[in-house]
């Protein structure tokens, strides 16, 4: 029995416990609570055993007060199992998710247009609950390929929800500097059709390619260059500051950035960036895991200006 509680405790742990301390110490709680019981029953049941060591005429009818105590003891501790399993069920399905969905929405007031990017990291996401998020979110990007022959496993899911869910939608691309661009664009194109109201295609470049810089510059602007010709609409670059101002600085100028930087604003300043990703710590409300927290700069005018017209991608 204990290792049945046990075994509970570890579950209920394993998906809460990283990022929920608070949660831990609930648990915990509950489990020093049943020891805490397990114990008492212990003693009580030691204390009358002794005591009926002592000569007592026989009472035919009655059984011996041990096994009494004992069967008692036995159903006790099942009830008080199934009461935890039910206990532990209704933590976990109901009142975890809802201490678990406590948005930090401060983290999303400013003056830009806020968004969030997701990938299969994050998950199975609820779109209905994410719609009733407090953050004010106005657009959704989410990850569909990455190298020659990746594809992400929510790809599909997510990129049809955002679109039911009225949000504004783009699509990027993880790159593999040691592979081959064309196969990695054409893996793009076969997976993202882009419709009117949608961003521009995304090429996230931030890994060093083992060829060298000028091999890793030559692939992004083979991979951008076919994606314009593809969709017919600049594609934007998505990169780290630090990796934009080591390697790619003179090279994807010509491209919109979307810049990875979380110790503020300021750290931007001479960087001509139109996205920033400025903190990879945003709770929403609908999904389990951290998103990335976007700001666009620009109004949500300027975000739907850029943003395709027609239909003919």
């Amino acid at each position: 029995m204990i290792l049945c509680y046990g075994f509970l405790v570890f579950v209920s742990f394993q998906g809460y416990v990283h990022h929920h301390p608070l949660r831990a110490g609930f648990f915990l709680l509950l489990f020093f609570a049943f020891f805490i019981f397990l114990l008492i029953r212990f003693h009580r049941w030691r204390r009358n055993a002794r005591t009926d060591q002592k000569e007592v005429p026989p009472i035919p009818s009655v059984p011996p007060r041990p096994l009494r105590r004992k069967s008692v003891f036995i159903t006790g501790s099942v009830l008080f199992l199934v009461f935890m399993i039910i206990a532990g069920t209704v933590t976990y399905r109901v009142l975890l998710p809802k201490m678990q969905f406590r948005e930090n929405q401060h983290a999303s007031r400013s003056e830009y247009v806020f968004g969030i990017d997701v990938s299969h990291y994050q998950g199975t996401i609820a779109w209905d609950k994410v719609r009733q998020s407090h953050h004010p979110i106005a657009y959704v990007i989410i990850r569909a390929t990455m190298g020659a022959d990746g594809v992400d496993t929510q790809f599909k899911r997510n990129w049809k929800n955002a679109r039911n869910h009225q949000y504004i939608r783009g699509a990027y691309h993880y790159y593999r500097p040691d592979e081959p661009a064309e196969q990695q664009f054409r893996n793009f194109a076969s997976r993202v059709t882009l419709e009117p109201g949608d961003l521009p295609p995304i090429l996230d470049v931030e890994k060093h390619s083992r060829y060298g810089n000028e091999s890793l510059t030559r692939g992004v602007k083979k991979w951008l260059t076919m994606a314009e010709q593809h969709y017919g609409v600049t594609p934007v670059v998505y990169t780290g500051r630090t990796f934009y101002t080591e390697i790619l600085q003179g090279s994807v100028e010509n491209f919109p950035l979307w810049i990875a930087s979380y110790s503020g604003k300021h750290k931007l300043q001479g960087v001509n960036w139109t996205f920033h990703q400025f903190s990879e710590r945003i709770r929403v409300y609908g999904i389990r895991h951290y998103v990335d927290g976007n700001d666009f700069n620009g109004t949500l005018l300027e975000l739907r200006a850029m943003c395709l017209d027609t239909d003919i991608h």
